[in-house]
């Protein structure tokens, strides 16, 4: 795959002058003011960083210039002309297309009916396949991809699908396209591709705002970018005059010279162990401990089998044998149910589709996992008990809301929504924590705050397990680091022993499980 180099539509013009103004945008929910005078200009064929702490108005500003919401006062421009949409379709015939992390598309259908799914091309009363084929085909060669406009979209991979998610919108003729973390499903090769298509696009002139908890990439990619905190303007700024601890004092207001918090702790005896445990679908069997305050650290590569084994030791996947301890206590046939009865909690990589039900209230998925708990004899469940257990741990885990009790978590920022899962399971009170990549698409100072409170249940004697793709973050907060290669644990590396290059090359080439 390639830079998008073509001339599709025809080449348009760079100007200084800028495509998009927002100027001094203010909104408010449920009466508590979320922007508080917000400004951001676009230049075509710009492409503007965006970044800013969860909760930080991001999503909520691009939400506006997407039609989703309203705005209270304030002025939005587009093309100089004054922009008001009332709806998403009216952003769309505007030129202004998302591109978010959770994709939106069919994947029982084909490319190419997916390019044109809300207006499909007509000839009579039959739909035009070969027209709407031949103009799929003209991205698949701008983008050099090795599919067929046939080719069904549940069969490609993630970066493919994103660079249909592109296609789309330049088939509607999109001038500004905004990604929203778009590199969180990607392997390393699909995020370079990716930044290839990107300086494709701002060659044809397109406007692009990236936002992205990634700095490096985001110094990397923009030419400016613009900073938000707790829903104020801090400034747009020239990206050849920032470095990334520069960006995040912007971000939190402070200096950050500590990114992985420490905290004084005792590691005792073991308090989950793992014996030959085959997942199914795998011949190979897989032996594991973590110790009472302990947190164990499982990297690998994409497609290396931490996810399934974590699936699969929860319950939730089937296994083919080996043998669980939990406190010494065999776990046989792990289910969900018994895994949560036995004190295990499993936060999954997926927060929107698998940790939260988005049109519940921050209360109801607070309190999901224990509400039997709080069922009387007559099946009535205690609000009072259940406000109070919500309104403790959304205090506890600094998670930013005006009402748990009205706020939807599908209002809420990536990172608070993840403090809500985690809020969620510790409502439960486990004895054991698995945690699939726990910081994914979570700004730098939400990340600070959820490894505080992952040290914090280590230090009261909870084991962790903490999958994650980031080499800093397992060697920054982690006891141990266990090492995951097709489907097995092929190294098992003490804190004292952590070193950068030799986790990769286990990571990348197997070897032999050792102690240090």
């Amino acid at each position: 795959m390639g830079a998008a180099e073509s001339n599709i539509g025809g080449r348009r013009s760079v100007s200084s002058q800028p495509l998009l103004q927002l100027d001094n945008i203010h909104k408010s929910f449920y009466g508590a003011e979320v922007l508080h005078g917000v400004n951001l200009d676009l230049c075509p064929g710009e492409v503007l960083g965006l970044v800013g702490e969860n909760g930080a108005g991001k999503s909520t500003l691009m939400s506006i210039l997407g039609g989703v919401y309203g705005f209270d006062s304030g002025t939005m421009r587009l093309g100089g002309e004054v922009y008001t949409p009332a709806t998403p379709n009216d952003a769309t015939r505007a030129g202004i297309a998302f591109i978010r992390q959770e994709f939106s598309l069919f994947s029982n259908l084909t490319v190419a009916e997916n390019l044109f799914v809300d207006r499909f091309p007509r000839r009579g009363l039959s739909v035009d396949y070969k027209k709407m084929e031949e103009r799929a085909q003209v991205y698949i060669d701008l983008f050099r991809l090795d599919i067929s406009p046939r080719t069904r979209v549940e069969s490609l991979p993630m970066g493919v699908r994103q660079i249909v998610e592109i296609s789309k919108a330049l088939e509607k003729d999109a001038k500004i396209i905004i990604f929203d973390e778009p590199t969180t499903s990607l392997s390393p090769k699909e995020k370079e591709e990716l930044f290839e298509v990107i300086g494709g696009l701002k060659a044809r002139g397109v406007s692009i705002i990236y936002i992205s908890h990634i700095l490096e990439d985001v110094m990397r990619l923009c030419d400016r970018t613009t900073v938000l905190r707790d829903g104020n303007s801090v400034g747009t700024f020239q990206n050849s005059a920032l470095d990334k601890r520069e960006i995040i004092r912007l971000m939190v207001g402070r200096e950050m010279n500590q990114v992985y918090p420490t905290i004084e702790k005792e590691i005792g005896e073991p308090i989950y162990e793992v014996r030959e445990f085959v997942r199914a679908g795998s011949r190979s069997p897989v032996s594991l401990e973590i110790r009472k305050g302990e947190i164990v650290g499982m990297f690998g590569l994409m497609g290396a089998g931490r996810t399934e084994l974590l699936s699969s030791l929860f319950g939730a996947e089937p296994s083919e044998g080996g043998e669980i301890l939990v406190r010494g206590k065999a776990l046989t046939r792990p289910t969900p149910t018994r895994c949560i009865r036995e004190g295990i909690a499993y936060v999954t990589e997926s927060r929107r589709q698998e940790g939260l039900i988005m049109p519940k209230t921050i209360e109801e998925n607070v309190t999901m996992v224990v509400l039997d708990r709080m069922t009387g004899a007559l099946g009535v469940v205690d609000r009072s008990r259940e406000k109070r257990t919500a309104l403790d741990l959304v205090k506890k885990l600094t998670v930013k809301t005006s009402d748990p009790q009205r706020q939807f978590v599908k209002n809420l920022s990536g990172g608070n929504q993840q403090k809500v899962v985690i809020a969620k399971w510790v409502a439960s009170e486990p004895k054991v924590f698995f945690m699939d990549e726990p910081t994914r698409g979570v700004d730098v100072g939400a990340k600070y705050e959820i490894y505080t409170y992952i040290n914090e249940l280590a230090r009261e004697g909870c084991g962790v397990l903490l999958v994650s793709s980031e080499m800093e973050e397992v060697m920054g907060i982690c006891d141990r680091i266990l090492v995951m290669y097709r489907d097995r644990i092929v190294a098992d590396i003490p804190k004292a022993a952590f070193d950068q290059e030799r986790i990769i090359q286990y990571a990348l080439e197997g070897g032999i499980s050792d102690a240090g």
